[in-house]
């Protein structure tokens, strides 16, 4: 093997490493494929040159020099499609033509090639085969017009490109480029126009030469991946929340001070590393397989709880937001993640949600507390009018128990709610009627009951007042509306209008007394009514014939302040 040879069989290797190794930084990444099969191109030609120096025969070497000019064609189009991806033509890439430009005639000067219509005569000198281009027909022409004028058409991109722009990573980047462009087409040139065969061919040497300086570009500019000196490292290493960038394959690429001080980490520990590495071990699984592929579907997530996990092992819950990142072409690059740490709000709400859990243990004790008492109460009351023998004071001991017994059910409901501060009207309503037909022992067949209640959340100083009312015109209803057997029906209603509430106690009985002034009524009970009306700052309404009697109250809703039990 000579060195000539091994040279193209070394430029083969260095091609294909530096091609394979750019993808494998960023795979989702379209400059990094255009690379990719630039370098793979490149690598054929190279291999197949070597191949065709150390060929055995004249039909083996034409046989190799045939199977270079696949490579030889294909990679000049993708160099020039390489460069206006880089130079940002995006316009230019958006259209279909372009790329028939691009690759029609590399296909069809490689079929001429292969078939012999461009003829290549392979020629043995000192360093082994090498060949014979001369322009013998129209496609010879051609072929070296197309090449003669790519090239260049390159390089004039790269270099506008370098002096239009004014960011200084980007004018390095396209500096790199730009002599790697220039070497290899020099040495190309050079030694391909030479017909003395004196100096070996040196396309294998210029076109590894241009490979490496993009590739030196890559690793020290981040040509083609996110890294610190493309996500702007000050502002991110100055946050206080936690920042974590994400490279291909989801490797961290770099993090900040306030990530490394949050989980006990140095820095070269996290680099590289797969970010699973910093999640909390029963966290891993939704990380990956729902935040992280939803902010790759979607571009970004928000404040979506996570933990991370310490060096220590300890658990530390998150919020996570994060977003693609993308270079000036909409390539993506990684993802940006940012943590804010839970740690103090979540001890806060564990605090608070022990002292809410006290105040309604507490607010349920209570409320069964007075229940009870109202109820022995009720029970003392009841036991002392076995004692009395006034008709009226037995009516005054029975109006009062009703009473007592409308305030216990309120705080019945109240301890069995799951709501400590209001209850449901049409439940404690219904009950409490229904309590009351009972107490009285009216058959549904003398006295039939109707209601019809929305379903409104009552707080304690309207369910009261509320109870009280219904208490005392239910009453007057059962005792004095169906007087001598006579039957009919009591009507319950509480209907919601706008901002309102209307409750309305009527039946069908034999009315109220001409003579009865309601609003100044000497009867407790009536008296009792209008004094509750007033507290509820209600309007109260009469309306009463032979074919029976209507009150209605009319008074604003209640606020709707929620106290749900155990924060929920």
């Amino acid at each position: 093997m000579t060195v000539f040879a091994f040279s193209s069989l070394l430029a083969a290797v260095i091609a294909a490493f530096l091609g394979i190794y750019i993808l494998y930084r960023n795979p989702r990444g379209a400059l990094n494929w255009l690379f990719f099969l630039f370098c793979s191109a490149g690598a054929c030609a190279s291999f197949a040159e070597f191949q065709l120096r150390m060929a055995e025969s004249a039909t083996m070497a034409q046989f190799w020099l045939k199977a270079s000019s696949l490579g030889v064609c294909f990679s000049i189009p993708l160099e020039v499609h390489f460069m206006l991806a880089f130079t940002e033509r995006k316009k230019l890439l958006a259209k279909w033509w372009v790329y028939v430009l691009l690759y029609a005639p590399a296909l069809m000067f490689a079929l001429f090639l292969m078939t012999g219509v461009i003829a290549l005569r392979p020629v043995k000198v000192y360093w082994g085969w090498t060949y014979d281009a001369t322009i013998e027909n129209v496609a010879d022409a051609l072929f070296g017009a197309w090449v003669a004028a790519s090239i260049p058409f390159a390089i004039y991109l790269c270099l506008r490109y370098y002096i239009k722009t004014t960011e200084r990573m980007k004018k390095r980047q396209a500096l790199y480029l730009l002599i790697g462009l220039s070497l290899a087409a020099v040495s190309s040139f050079a030694t391909e126009i030479s017909s003395s065969h004196e100096i070996p061919e040196l396309s294998a040497f210029g076109f590894v030469l241009e490979s490496t300086l993009v590739w030196y570009a890559i690793r020290r500019y981040g040509l083609f991946s996110l890294t610190p000196a493309t996500a702007a490292d000050k502002i991110v290493a100055t946050m206080a929340d936690a920042v974590i960038l994400i490279g291909p394959g989801r490797k961290i690429a770099t993090v900040n001070r306030a990530l490394l001080e949050l989980l006990g980490y140095e820095e070269h520990e996290l680099l590289g590393q797969p970010v699973e590495m910093i999640i909390a071990q029963e966290e891993r699984s939704q990380f990956t397989g729902t935040h992280f592929e939803q902010i790759l579907a979607t571009g970004s997530i928000s404040d979506t709880e996570t933990a991370f996990e310490t060096k220590d092992g300890a658990r530390m819950p998150v919020s996570l937001s994060g977003s693609v990142m993308q270079d000036e072409h909409g390539v993506e690059q990684g993802v940006v993640c940012i943590g804010h740490d839970l740690t103090n709000r979540k001890q806060a709400e564990e605090r608070l949600r022990a002292m809410l859990f006290e105040r309604e243990a507490l607010l349920m004790e209570v409320h069964h507390r007075v229940k009870n008492n109202l109820q022995i109460i009720s029970s003392l009351l009841k036991f002392q009018s076995g004692y009395v023998t006034d008709e009226r004071a037995l009516r005054m001991f029975d109006q009062s128990q009703g009473m007592i017994r409308s305030i216990a059910l309120v705080h019945e409901k109240l301890y069995r709610s799951l709501d400590l501060a209001r209850i449901d009207s049409a439940e404690y309503i219904r009950d409490l009627v229904v309590q009351m037909f009972r107490l009285y022992h009216i058959p549904p067949t003398d006295v039939a009951l109707e209601m019809d209640v929305d379903g409104v959340m009552l707080d304690l100083d309207t369910a009261i007042p509320c109870g009280l009312i219904i208490n005392e015109l239910v009453s007057n209803a059962l005792k004095h509306a169906f007087s001598g057997g006579r039957e009919g029906k009591v009507r319950v209603s509480l209907q919601s209008q706008g901002d309102q509430l209307a409750l309305t106690v009527s039946d069908d009985g034999v009315g109220l007394p001409d003579d009865l002034d309601y609003r100044g009524a000497r009867s407790m009970g009536l008296q009792l009514v209008n004094t509750l009306v007033e507290q509820l700052d209600a309007t109260l309404g009469v309306d009463s014939t032979e074919r029976g009697t209507v009150f209605c109250i009319t008074f604003a809703q209640p606020q709707r302040e929620v106290s749900s039990r155990y924060g929920n």
